[in-house]
């Protein structure tokens, strides 16, 4: 009887082929978190700013001899409003035994264990603090039975209406018609929170996106510079600006080729037009749902000087344990997304 690959013995056996390689694909990529302005002042749990509204200019004059009222107070419209803390933990851990293994080169693709778990812990941890920064979530103060501690996310932030917890009052809401808040475009433009109901090809067209910068020019009183960090449907949208024939047709528009080679880019890194200039970033943790997934057609359009967080806690690891039992640490954060005037934003969601 011959010995196969299959059966090499009874008493023996052909080695397993296990490479030395670990493949992991997955979205890293955080462009808020990494963008956005980055303090470590934060002194209480919540953290409020103050803001402010001019009244409408006047044309009209005053007559010959009238006299001050001795009235006129200018801080009517100012108010505070704030956003709650965010506490975001998570863990790793490994028997002292399996890293004895990995350091004696037992494991594959491994040379220390908790050095791997500890790596991919902060990696995951990352994407979760971005996924919180820019959710829907509402703020949480985290006070008494099983209540978390949540900080505002970025999208909640530019809801024009609707309860917020700590609220935000509407004279600094996102505009979300031709109603609502001062400075926006009665003209029937679409408004500074714009809602597609739209699937393919175009989620909208090019003509509505440049009215959400038409509004914004308003609300900034001139052109100015924003990131919109959006979902891949949003990019793709903007990427077909004037090739698609109509939102609800796929043929490509075509123009004159003289032979040779060609490039076709189908790519918007900056969209620019009169009212504003925007930088387009693609980003898969656009308000996330309940299992980490993406809004493909939403984007959050954002004139970063009016962000930052706020760190009471900034990212660090404590180490749990390193006895007997094995080793292991929690990475930790506490901050607070905070919002300086959501007013001066936009966004764009799908109804």
């Amino acid at each position: 009887m011959q010995a196969t690959t299959a059966v090499p013995g009874t008493s023996g056996g052909n080695r397993e082929d296990l490479r030395n390689d670990i493949t992991m694909l997955e979205p890293q990529k955080t462009p808020y978190t990494s963008a956005v302005a980055k303090t470590s002042e934060a002194k209480a749990m919540l953290t409020e700013v103050l803001g402010d509204r001019m009244r409408a200019p006047r044309t009209g004059g005053s007559r010959e001899g009238t006299a001050g009222g001795k009235g006129g107070n200018r801080a009517l419209k100012r108010q505070r409003f704030g956003v709650y803390m965010h506490r975001s933990q998570d863990e790793w851990a490994v028997t002292l035994e399996q890293q004895a293994i990995s350091k004696r080169g037992g494991t594959a693709g491994v040379t220390n264990e908790a050095d791997w778990q500890r790596s991919k812990a902060l990696s995951e941890f990352k994407r979760d603090i971005e996924a919180v920064n820019m959710s829907n979530n509402d703020g949480q103060d985290g006070a008494g039975g099983t209540a978390d501690m949540k900080t505002r996310g970025v999208m909640k932030w530019l809801a024009p209406t609707g309860t917020l917890t700590p609220t935000v009052p509407d004279d600094f809401r996102v505009p979300g018609g031709t109603t609502s808040g001062q400075a926006v475009d009665t003209g029937g433009s679409t408004s500074c929170h714009f809602i597609h109901g739209e699937t393919t090809p175009q989620l909208f067209t090019e003509d509505e996106f440049n009215k959400i910068g038409k509004n914004l020019g308003k609300i900034h009183g001139g052109k100015e510079s924003f990131d919109c960090i959006a979902g891949d449907n949003v990019i793709e949208t903007v990427d077909h600006f004037e090739r698609l024939l109509a939102r609800s047709q796929t043929e490509m528009c075509t123009g004159p080729h003289f032979g040779g080679d060609a490039t076709i880019k189908m790519m918007v890194n900056i969209y620019e037009s009169s009212f504003w200039r925007v930088n387009m970033i693609g980003s898969q943790f656009v308000q996330c749902d309940a299992n980490g997934v993406g809004d493909a057609n939403a984007a959050a359009i954002l004139k970063m000087d009016l962000w930052y967080l706020d760190h009471l806690i900034e990212l660090d690891e404590i180490e749990t344990y390193n006895n007997a039992g094995g080793e292991g640490g929690t990475f930790l954060i506490e901050w607070q997304n905070v919002c300086l005037s959501p007013r001066g934003n936009a966004k764009i969601t799908q109804s």
